[in-house]
């Protein structure tokens, strides 16, 4: 189950920029209640940091990486899902609010689900670099400020989920 708690908290803070974005195109019609959104991008990127700290004492791991690929450039896809932020959406209509939570709530199912909440800019734009490797016969992910080149060898990482790795 905490598996999916942390892989949610990477979703929610993968839209941080989309959430302050929301936050200042819905003021002018909810006024402070529009600052939930906002709020809820903070909350999520506290909380990742926190359960990170959690675990730098109780889930550290060695980890041996063969092979490493850049996952860095895939962050473009992701930026489509911020189009249905321009899109006219009016915030007087509930028809309209209800469209766009849904979307978001299926997009948040299928990255959790398929375990694409490494593509996230927030840890990109703190000068983290994300990383698929292997080790051994598995597939991981590995979020680390090291470069490609320094990626490959064996050190000590905090282990987030089964197959997501947080390297200081």
């Amino acid at each position: 189950m905490i598996t999916v708690f942390v892989k949610t908290v990477l979703y929610i803070t993968t839209f941080i920029p989309l959430l302050v974005l929301f936050t200042i195109k819905s003021y002018p019609f909810y006024g402070y209640y529009s600052l939930f959104f906002g709020i809820t991008g903070i909350v999520a990127f506290v909380l990742l940091i926190l359960y990170k700290n959690y675990l730098k004492n109780k889930n550290t791991v060695q980890l041996s990486v063969g092979k490493s690929i850049s996952k860095n450039d895939e962050i473009l896809s992701y930026l489509v899902s911020y189009v249905f932020l321009f899109l006219n959406i009016d915030f007087l209509d509930l028809f309209d609010i209800a469209s766009l939570t849904i979307i978001y709530l299926l997009l948040g199912i299928m990255y959790v689900n398929s375990n694409l909440i490494y593509l996230n800019p927030i840890l990109l734009i703190l000068g983290y670099n994300l990383y698929e490797i292997e080790t051994g016969t598995e597939i991981s992910i590995l979020i680390s400020k090291r470069n490609r080149k320094k990626v490959i060898g064996e050190y000590s990482v905090i282990k987030l989920t089964d197959n997501i790795f947080w390297d200081e």
